[in-house]
């Protein structure tokens, strides 16, 4: 059968899924639940009586086009740890702390490692994620607070879906963006009053 070095899931393995040996979490699918990135980020972090000297590695892919930048690991962590090149030493670690501040100058003979991938922006300097992070963080709630002022009730947003025929989740997801006061996930937004997407759709419940 051979030995498995990648495990690949789509909503499988985010929770309760325990292998030491994992060791490095490609977060592929961006998301807005603290919990979600929290979870995905903990199944590398592990320890393996194995290999105690293990490094846990989360990788997040960024989707900028999207309105709300997505929940990191590291806003989660508060801090981003990264591996930097040391021209004159083989190997040296440094920390950087959002809320301390610790944000010292990482140009002097020490440079975080070049990846180049076509169509991906790959940034491995901790400085840069802290900051993109802070900025990240600061957009999403600003456009949190837009929503909540602009957001319409559930009876007008029922009747604005209809008027646009959109008869499916997936209509929905796409045509939010393109309607003010329009949530991302209604079924969240409006929990306490949600009876389910045929209702919501004015469809037939199968």
């Amino acid at each position: 059968m051979g030995e498995i070095k990648v495990l690949c899931n789509a909503k499988l393995l985010i929770a309760g899924f325990n292998e030491q040996k994992a060791s490095v979490c490609l977060n592929l699918k961006p998301t807005l639940s603290r919990v979600d990135a929290e979870q995905r980020g903990g199944r590398v972090l592990r320890l393996d009586k194995d290999n105690p000297e293990k490094h846990a590695s989360i990788v997040d892919l960024v989707d900028e086009t999207h309105k709300n930048p997505p929940v990191t690991f590291a806003e989660i962590a508060g801090a981003a740890r990264v591996n930097l090149i040391n021209i004159n030493e083989k190997k040296e670690t440094k920390d950087l702390d959002k809320e301390n501040g610790d944000f010292e100058n990482d140009n002097s003979g020490k440079m975080a490692p070049v990846i180049n991938i076509a169509g991906l922006k790959i940034i491995t300097n901790a400085k840069e994620i802290m900051r993109i992070v802070s900025e990240s963080e600061k957009k999403r709630n600003e456009n949190l607070d837009k929503e909540k002022k602009e957001r319409l009730s559930l009876e007008d947003l029922k009747q604005k879906v209809g008027e646009a025929g959109i008869v499916s989740t997936t209509q929905c997801w796409k045509e939010y963006k393109n309607h003010s006061g329009w949530p991302s996930h209604p079924e969240v937004v409006y929990k306490s009053e949600w009876k389910g997407w045929s209702d919501f759709l004015g469809r037939e419940k199968k």
